[in-house]
């Protein structure tokens, strides 16, 4: 059983050293964009961040302003 992070990703390089898809393997990994939704990211000040219809304009608007397909992470 995973006790904390470090093992867990001791786990996944374990399993390769290259990434894993898991999304679609046809989305090339230049096609990935890193998202920061955390407080200090002051775009979000721009749109109602209760609204699920609104995250979808503001992330898609982000993927297509960088020209990606998908956008991962959180910080």
């Amino acid at each position: 059983m995973m006790k904390n992070t470090e093992e867990f990703n001791q786990f996944l390089n374990e399993l390769s050293i290259e990434p894993i898809p898991v999304i679609d393997a046809a989305i090339a990994l230049e096609k990935y964009l890193p998202i920061d939704i955390s407080e200090k990211n002051t775009d979000l000040q721009n749109f109602d961040v209760s609204s699920s219809k609104e995250w979808e304009k503001h992330i898609n608007s982000y993927l297509k302003k960088n020209e990606k397909e998908v956008a991962y992470g959180g910080i």
